[in-house]
């Protein structure tokens, strides 16, 4: 996996290796604390890319875990 911050708005790129999209709808509306929307779509053929919205003008604190089933997203 890879991450990017970006800003204006504030959002959280995360680029995950290996996968392919099998959402049918490409934006999950969140509005839970400064989590406003992630938005999925497929980057390259084997690259799936979350872009995770937030409604803060601050960047948030983002850290990505690898667990022994996954990944871990902790957003503060």
């Amino acid at each position: 996996y890879q991450t990017a911050t970006l800003k204006d708005p504030q959002r959280v790129v995360l680029d995950l290796f290996g996968l392919s999209k099998t959402l049918t709808s490409n934006d999950l509306e969140i509005n839970k604390g400064i989590l406003r929307r992630i938005r999925i779509a497929k980057k390259d053929k084997n690259i799936l890319r979350l872009v995770l919205d937030f409604s803060s003008p601050t960047p948030p604190i983002f850290r990505v875990v690898r667990t022994t089933t996954g990944l871990d997203c902790f957003i503060k």
